[in-house]
C-alpha cells in the first residue's frame, strides 16, 4: 500500500518508523517547516521526490492509498477532508481528533459519505497492559470496575487527558453522558507553541451504567500519572510511567460483607505491568485499520466522543461546574479551542 505522512515532527517521525517495520510503502512526506524536513532526512534514506511542503502537490504527485495525519488539531479537519477528495481509502489521524464537535462530526460523516475508513491513534487499549487491567477489574477477585481515578501533573486536557478518556470508556465499555469540570489554565509555554492553550483542572464524568472517571490533571505538579482502579471488592494503582502495580482486594470469604466496611483485611499483590511501546501499540492499531476491523475503525466515533467531553468540560468549568448531561445540553459545536 502506498503511504502518506503530512506532518513530521515528533509524532509524524514515530509514524515514518512504525509504516517502515510494517513494510509498507511510503511515497510522500509532508511538512511545511523545512527544519522538520530536514530532521527525517538526516536520520532516513529517502529520495528527494518523496518531501513536499504543500499537501496538494503531494496528492497529485503520489496518489496514496493510505494517510496518516500528524499535525495539530487545528488541521485535521480539512487535511482529512483533502484526503476523501483525493481518493484515499484509509486515514489514520493524530490526537485531538480536532480542535470541534462540528469539525469532528464532519470528519466522521465525509468518509462514512465517500466509504473511507478513519481511526483516531488513540492506541492505549492496543497495549498489553490495559488489556490485562481490563481483564483484571473483570475478574472475581475485583467483582467489576465502578471508579476510575487519574491523577497527573501538567499533562494538558486536550493533549494527554484525550487517551485517559478514550481509555476510560473503552474499560468501562460506555459512553460518558455528564460532566462536571473545574478548569485551570497553565501559566507555562506550551511546547507545541504559544498560540496553543491546553488546560489542565479536574474533569468527572459519568456513564450510562452509573461508572465515574475522576480526571485530576494539576497545573502546578510537574512529574507522574497515577490510575486508580476501583472496584466493587478492592482497587488496583498503577503507574503508567514505571508499570509498577498495586492489587488490593478483599478475601473470597469478605466479599459479601457491605461496602462500609472497606477497612477489612486485603489480599496485597505487587507487581511490574508490561510496559508496550508507543510504536508496538501504533503499529497494531495501523493494522487494525488496513484490515478495517470493527472495533477500532469504531475508534474514530470514540474519538469524537472525546472532544464532546472536553467541550463539555470547558462548558461546564465557565459555569462554575455545573453537571452537563451530554443528551440534553446543547454543546457549542463550532466552538474552535486552541488545542495543540
Amino acid at each position: 500500500m502506498k503511504v502518506a505522512i503530512i506532518g513530521l515532527g515528533p509524532m509524524g517521525r514515530r509514524h515514518i518508523q512504525v509504516v517502515k517495520e510494517l513494510g509498507l510503502n511510503i511515497v510522500g512526506l509532508c511538512d511545511k517547516s523545512e527544519d522538520a524536513i530536514q530532521k527525517v532526512r538526516e536520520t532516513n534514506d529517502f529520495q528527494t521526490q518523496i518531501f513536499f511542503k504543500d499537501a496538494n502537490e503531494m496528492f497529485e504527485k503520489t496518489k496514496p492509498e493510505v494517510v496518516i495525519i500528524a499535525t495539530n488539531s487545528d488541521s485535521h479537519y480539512l487535511l482529512t477532508k483533502l484526503s476523501v477528495e483525493n481518493k484515499v481509502k484509509h486515514i489514520l489521524c493524530e490526537k485531538p481528533m480536532a480542535n470541534s464537535v462540528e469539525e469532528a462530526m464532519k470528519m466522521l460523516q465525509i468518509c462514512k459519505e465517500n466509504g473511507v475508513v478513519i481511526s483516531v491513534n488513540h492506541q492505549q487499549r492496543f497495549m498489553e497492559c490495559y488489556q490485562k487491567l481490563k481483564n483484571l477489574v473483570k475478574s472475581e477477585k475485583l467483582g467489576g470496575l465502578e471508579t476510575i481515578s487519574i491523577i497527573g501533573a501538567n499533562c494538558g486536557l486536550a493533549m494527554i487527558g484525550s487517551h485517559y478518556i478514550n481509555l476510560s470508556s473503552y474499560l468501562f465499555e460506555d459512553n460518558f453522558c455528564k460532566i462536571s469540570a473545574l478548569l485551570e489554565e497553565s501559566k507555562d509555554k506550551n511546547p507545541r507553541g504559544d498560540q496553543f492553550k491546553d488546560p489542565g483542572g479536574v474533569v468527572v464524568g459519568y456513564t450510562k451504567n452509573g461508572k465515574k472517571m475522576v480526571l485530576s490533571f494539576g497545573v502546578k505538579e510537574g512529574y507522574g500519572i497515577t490510575m486508580v482502579l476501583s472496584c466493587k471488592y478492592g482497587n488496583i494503582i498503577y503507574n503508567p510511567l514505571t508499570g509498577k502495580t498495586v492489587l488490593h482486594h478483599r478475601r473470597e470469604e469478605d466479599r459479601q460483607a457491605p461496602t462500609t466496611r472497606y477497612g477489612l483485611t486485603p489480599n496485597i499483590e505487587e507487581f511490574n505491568m508490561p510496559q508496550d511501546d508507543l510504536i508496538l501499540s501504533t503499529k497494531r492499531l495501523l493494522q487494525s485499520l488496513l484490515n478495517s476491523e470493527m472495533e477500532f475503525v469504531n475508534l474514530a466515533q470514540g474519538a469524537a466522543e472525546v472532544i464532546k467531553v472536553i467541550a463539555a468540560a470547558y462548558l461546564s468549568s465557565e459555569r462554575n461546574g455545573v453537571l452537563i448531561d451530554l443528551e440534553k445540553e446543547t454543546l457549542p459545536l463550532n466552538r474552535k479551542f486552541p488545542w495543540p
